[in-house]
């Protein structure tokens, strides 16, 4: 057995008594006295001790006894056994409660045991283990980190960069605390040796980044490790150059735009071009930017440019708002607190406009990129539609060439694309729009002002704004041709009449008419305009009598107004029964008033709030107990007796037909449902042309037969000269029957001419004939005395018509008429030709081209009655009851007696 003295691992030894002292004399035998002994108590050393070992301690108690000896203290020795290494013992000759010892390492990868052992006495013979351990082998298998590789390329970008340091583990056995051995690196470039990176835990790949070089010249670019220690000794794993910082860099910047200082309301697709320059500058070869786009109030996520470009595309969507919108885009370095410049600015237009409290976008319905858009100008037609149809066929093919648009094209044969499929094309664009009602293509149709011309196409222009609708044509879906663009159009509406025909808003500036119906037609394809999506009124409820029949009955309807104004509220039937009344919003429950069903059928009728279809359905049964009118002969009668035959239509077993007269006559039969026709006697009308109404079942059909009155053949009572009064060789005399006569003031002998044309309105000229020429002024002409036809020889033969005679002259008015050459009237016996002649008052002709002639009654104060003739064919005689004043002149025609 190996021995060693334990005295120089022991840290500490703590006395804690005294010792006592005594002479070598030992002959007397020393009386009994107190007596100290030491004995173990604890022991902080563990069962299993580290490997590594460490400083424990030794606890005692120390005890008296009563002893026949001379010394007071019983000296005592340890001593430590490290496996088969048993160490000196330790004597301790003083009182001692606490003992420090320390275990050293066990270098080795075996276990082994620890044991500590006491004796007594001062020759320690008898050994006592007081305390028993295994300690750890402290050589183990730990894990240390090699260099493996790097991305740090031999020569660095002046610009630096990010690059990996690979490691790689190898495994060693030492007899060091930890299974890691902890490691440093650190970064030099050029002259700048970098702060100490300590790595505490296995790691394969450590991340560097090289700053960008300032300098002109290349700089070294050193990576080394150490293991941590107070002194470490580094080791260069990676060597390189970083090339030098100050070179030519392309740096970016605004150079032109496609997008136009006022953008197009439906937007679109546009470029931003740049322009690099050459700057010598200490940063990377290029320089990252980003830009953004705003659009109004929405601010464009930034987008990144990493590469030299050139040109960036940028969108701008359509502006579906009534508002212009600014429109702006900017520019930044890359960086995360940016600062932005302003390279474009333009306004985009309103893409709508306020027509009637309703919002209207700019441009039809069109498709770009298989998207449902606006159209890039009011004027471009678009796409053609069937009524509430999802597919869109192009405008600008005069022949349907079998591609249609969902927006996506598809092939599809025309006559198969389908209609009322309750798509709306405008909310497939945006939710914001929709089809147009009914009510809003109103406020289109009340609110047109003019045809305009805008880009070549020719449309509608409408009072106060600059709405255009172009007269798109329409296309056949029987043979697929589009017509009349720029001369007609139709809009669709949603909704429809009782048999499903959509609402359609046309257009036709040919004739120059338009029209807001049902498309009854059904072949036809129209365009699309959009409004704003508002929301429409809507069916809520509605209240039906207890018991509907035939009779008329008033139906309840609750709305919901949403946020229109005014809205009908329909009921239409399927015999073409129509009945509406209009809602508000201040007033949307209604009553719409059913007519009685007077039909031998039962009438289906169904419920429309806005002309669209509210799905309520109910039926008004067949009328029962009718008597109903079907026709009547003859449709006229002359004076004479006559048999009125009614035929009717009834259920009933008898029924009244009546004939009421206007003269208050009335006759009357009976029919019933096996015989229908009435014959009813008609007296012979002796009195004035009579009307002749036909009442069947007590109910006026509104149908009547005109009887005449017994015709007396005219003829004149008087004779008629052949024409007009004038002066002829120092004579009164007639003119030709088509010849104008000499002009007269009223009942005056003197009579004057006038010179063609009439239509210049010539004066009096200042001479008149007595029948001898005489010099005269106009105002000197006397009147109101003499008849001028009793002057025609033989004298008192002839004289001036009566108002009552110029009457019946005229009364069955003309058998024939020349403009402006003459009237003929006659009874058969007697042809009167009236000229064109006029009144004059000496200074000039009023009435030129009219045929007028005095009467021998005298009117009002001052004045005398005349015939009036206005030169055309729809014109009537009127003989003046008041007259006109007697100082002006006519032409006179003269009568005698037969």
């Amino acid at each position: 057995m190996k021995n060693f003295r334990l005295s120089a691992l022991l840290c500490c030894v703590s006395l804690c008594g005294f010792a006592a002292c005594s002479d070598d004399k030992t002959d007397d035998q020393p009386e009994p006295q107190a007596y100290q002994v030491t004995q173990f108590e604890s022991s902080t050393i563990p069962a299993s001790i580290p490997g590594e070992g460490g400083g424990y301690k030794l606890t005692f108690v120390i005890r008296t006894e009563t002893r026949s000896t001379g010394a007071t203290f019983e000296p005592w020795a340890y001593r430590l056994t490290l496996g088969d290494v048993v160490g000196d013992a330790v004597t301790v000759t003083k009182p001692t409660t606490e003992i420090a010892i320390t275990i050293p390492p066990n270098r080795s990868k075996e276990e082994r045991g620890v044991a500590v052992e006491m004796a007594f006495g001062v020759k320690a013979e008898t050994w006592t283990k007081i305390v028993e351990a295994t300690q750890e082998g402290s050589l183990k298998d730990y894990q240390v980190t090699k260099f493996e590789s790097t991305t740090i390329p031999a020569t660095v970008p002046a610009g630096g960069g990010d690059y990996d340091v690979l490691f790689r583990l190898e495994v060693e056995t030492r007899a060091a605390a930890p299974l890691f051995v902890a490691w440093q690196y650190r970064v030099t470039l050029g002259d700048a040796v970098g702060d100490a990176v300590e790595v505490t835990e296995p790691t394969e790949k450590i991340g560097i980044h090289i700053d960008a070089s300032e300098s002109v010249e290349e700089r070294a670019v050193i990576v080394e490790m150490a293991e941590v220690a107070e002194t470490p000794v580094w080791t260069k794993i990676v060597e390189a150059k970083q090339e030098a910082g100050r070179k030519e860099y392309e740096v970016t910047e605004f150079e032109s735009t496609t997008i136009p200082a006022s953008v197009p309301f439906a937007g679109g697709d546009y470029e931003v071009k740049f322009r690099t320059k050459i700057e010598t500058r200490a940063t990377p070869q290029f320089e990252p930017w980003q830009y953004r786009l705003t659009v109004g109030e929405a601010v464009g996520e930034p987008v990144a440019v990493n590469e030299p470009t050139e040109s960036v595309a940028v969108h701008i969507g359509a502006n579906y708002s009534e508002k212009e919108v600014d429109v702006i885009f900017e520019t930044a370095a890359a960086s995360q607190t940016p600062v932005w410049t302003k390279v474009v600015e333009a306004k985009q237009q309103a893409g709508m406009e306020l027509l009637g409290g309703f919002y209207w976008t700019k441009s039809n319905v069109s498709v770009k990129n298989d998207r449902f858009v606006l159209a890039d100008k009011p004027s471009d037609s678009g796409l053609f539609f069937r009524h509430e149809s999802g597919y869109g066929v192009p405008s600008d093919e005069a022949t349907y060439a079998g591609t249609a648009y969902t927006p996506a094209p598809v092939q599809i044969a025309i006559d198969a694309i389908p209609q009322n499929e309750g798509v709306d094309p405008c909310s497939l664009i945006d939710p914001a729009l929709r089809m147009p009602t009914y009510a809003e293509l109103s406020e289109l149709y009340y609110g047109e002002d003019v045809q305009r011309t805008q880009d070549g196409v020719t449309g509608m222009g409408y009072t106060g704004v600059s709405l255009f609708l172009p007269y798109c044509g329409v296309m056949s879906t029987e043979t697929g041709t589009s017509v009349g663009k720029s001369t007609f159009g139709g809009y669709w509406g949603l909704g429809g009449d009782f048999h499903g025909n959509g609402v359609i808003y046309s257009l036709n500036g040919e004739i120059g008419y338009s029209l807001l119906d049902y498309d009854a037609v059904g072949t036809n394809m129209a365009m699309v305009r959009c409004v704003r999506n508002v929301p429409q009124p809507k069916y809520v409820m509605h209240t039906l009598p207890e018991t509907v029949d035939y009779k008329a009955f008033s139906l309840n309807v609750e709305t919901d107004p949403g946020a229109f104004t005014y809205y009908d509220v329909t009921v239409w039937g399927d015999d073409g029964t129509l009945t509406q009344t209009g809602a508000t919003d201040a007033r949307p429950q209604v009553s719409v008033g059913i007519p009685k069903n007077d039909t031998k059928q039962d009438r289906t009728l169904r419920l429309f709030v806005n002309h669209i279809y509210t799905g309520v359905e109910f039926v008004q049964p067949a009328m029962t107990d009718y008597a109903l009118y079907v026709s009547h002969t003859p449709a006229s009668a002359e004076y004479g007796a006559f048999t009125l035959s009614v035929t009717c239509d009834s259920d009933m077993a008898s029924f009244p037909v009546v004939v009421k007269g206007s003269d208050g006559g009335e006759w009357s039969g009976t029919g019933s449902k096996e015989n229908p026709t009435v014959e009813i006697a008609i007296p012979e009308n002796t009195g004035e042309e009579r009307t002749l109404s036909i009442w069947v079942n007590g109910v006026d059909t509104k149908k009547t037969v005109k009887q005449g009155k017994q015709v007396v053949p005219l003829v004149y009572s008087v004779v008629w000269s052949e024409g007009y009064l004038t002066v002829r060789d120092g004579a009164y005399v007639f003119a030709a029957p088509k010849e104008r006569g000499m002009y007269f003031k009223y009942k005056s002998q003197y009579g004057f001419a006038l010179p063609d044309p009439l239509e210049s309105k010539p004066k009096y000229g200042g001479v008149v004939y007595g029948p001898t020429a005489t010099e005269m002024a106009y105002a000197d002409i006397p009147y109101g005395d003499t008849d001028p036809c009793s002057l025609v020889a033989p004298a008192g033969t002839w004289r001036m018509p009566t108002a009552d005679e110029l009457i019946e002259l005229t009364s069955e008015g003309s058998k024939e008429f020349v403009v402006d050459t003459y009237r003929l009237c006659s009874d058969g016996e007697q042809d009167v030709y009236l000229v064109p002649s006029g009144q004059s008052t000496g200074s000039s002709l009023m009435l030129p081209t009219a045929s007028l002639m005095w009467s021998s009654d005298a009117g009002d104060a001052g004045k005398a009655r005349y015939l009036a003739w206005s030169n055309t064919a729809t014109g009537k005689p009127m003989v003046s009851s008041g007259g006109t004043s007697q100082a002006n002149s006519m032409m006179v025609r003269c009568v005698r007696a037969k």
